[in-house]
């Protein structure tokens, strides 16, 4: 399983991609439990916490979601079979509030992005959103 975490330079994304590493399977698309392989996490400077890269199943790739063809190559290049996406702007932190068109650049095109890289991956990867999450307290089916 090949894993891509977005937003892991904040705290819900630095966490996801903590837990992932400490899983011992996840589920593809098809619902068939797979061992983490590798983990990528897409950052804009560095990781919430740095010391998640001497993990060696840790790639960190600086980039932006708002980027389709730059998140589309990162998708595709590493075989991506889960998605767990975090990065946003948001009103009450970052810049959400003076920059309206940075907002609707990550959090809509940017998500946007992010599904039609999907599309295009031969695998059926499998998009996990913050919602999913929250949904299955055990998470036992992710």
């Amino acid at each position: 399983m090949h894993v891509l975490v977005t937003g892991a330079d904040d705290i819900w994304g630095y966490l996801t991609a903590e837990r992932v590493l400490q899983t011992p399977t996840l589920k593809n698309s098809s619902g068939i439990a797979s061992p983490v392989e590798s983990l990528v996490l897409v950052v804009h400077n560095k990781p919430y916490e740095p010391t998640i890269e001497e993990d060696p199943r840790v790639k960190v790739v600086r980039g932006d979601i708002a980027d389709k063809a730059g998140i589309e190559k990162i998708i595709l290049e590493n075989n991506i079979d889960s998605v767990f996406h975090f990065e946003t702007v948001t009103r009450d932190r970052d810049d959400g509030e003076d920059d309206f068109d940075g907002m609707i650049n990550v959090n809509i095109f940017g998500s946007m992005n992010i599904l039609e890289a999907l599309r295009k991956a031969e695998n059926k990867a499998k998009p996990v959103s913050y919602t999913h999450l929250r949904a299955h307290e055990t998470r036992e089916d992710l």
